[in-house]
């Protein structure tokens, strides 16, 4: 089984300064061991936040209830239940009035599961067919999904606190190919050496791979924010702190 990217981070990162990494429960759980402390990770969830907290920022309609709750601004964020499962949540309109109501105010609608990450199951649709379809697809594992607006925004930032304290603010930005007038975006796309994965061939689909872009023309090939490989290696080790094990 190849390892997954965030693990071969940690198993550096913690090589480098002299923590004992150990993989438990099927790899759900890395333990961080040094100088007799022993520190988890679940998932990518790491123990420095409380645990209310940690469920708060892994459920996207509930970050954004708190966030708004606060007057902090972000991006709208609707709640849709599963009528399969979560029909006690659901009002005598059903979900699609919403659903609708939203599109059409929004010409277009992003449809995410209500918990996941790293872009998994994200979906740009730009009719009430696609929204659909992405709805169904993700109701068969989820018991809610969240549909927000599309906006197109040049720079995602982010923002890590550690004990009220900014230490890191990094910005990500949409990847991108760069023509020579003579290369297909296939070809372009191929010398990237893009992963393959399902979340990025996805994003891929929608671009005439035979394009043959200007000398000089700017492609995005994907709508989402994504660091790559070697760039997270970089943020990682921005971050290491993170993972220390102090005196």
């Amino acid at each position: 089984m190849e390892e997954r990217t965030f693990h071969i981070l940690m198993r550096e990162l913690c090589a480098e300064m002299d923590i004992k990494l150990e993989k438990l429960s099927y790899d759900w759980i890395l333990q961080l061991s040094k100088d007799g402390k022993v520190r988890h990770i679940t998932g990518t969830r790491f123990d420095i936040n409380p645990e209310a907290t940690g469920n708060i920022a892994c459920d996207k309609y509930a970050t954004f209830e708190v966030l708004k709750s606060q007057n902090i601004p972000v991006i709208e964020h609707t709640i849709i239940f599963n009528p399969a499962i979560r029909e006690k949540y659901i009002d005598n309109n059903g979900i699609w009035v919403k659903i609708i109501s939203e599109f059409l105010k929004n010409g277009c609608l992003v449809v995410k599961p209500n918990h996941g990450c790293e872009g998994q199951g994200v979906t740009l649709c730009n009719t009430l067919k696609e929204t659909e379809s992405a709805i169904q697809k993700l109701f068969k594992k989820q018991g809610s999904i969240s549909i927000c607006p599309y906006y197109d925004i040049e720079t995602e930032y982010r923002t890590f606190y550690l004990n009220g304290k900014v230490y890191l603010v990094y910005g990500k930005t949409k990847p991108y190919v760069i023509g020579n007038g003579k290369s297909s975006l296939r070809e372009l796309i191929d010398l990237l050496k893009l992963p393959d994965k399902n979340v990025v061939q996805d994003n891929l689909k929608s671009l005439d791979m035979e394009y043959i872009p200007k000398d000089g023309e700017k492609i995005n090939i994907s709508w989402k924010h994504n660091l790559r490989e070697e760039q997270c290696q970089k943020y990682y080790k921005k971050v290491s702190y993170i993972i220390k094990l102090k005196n």
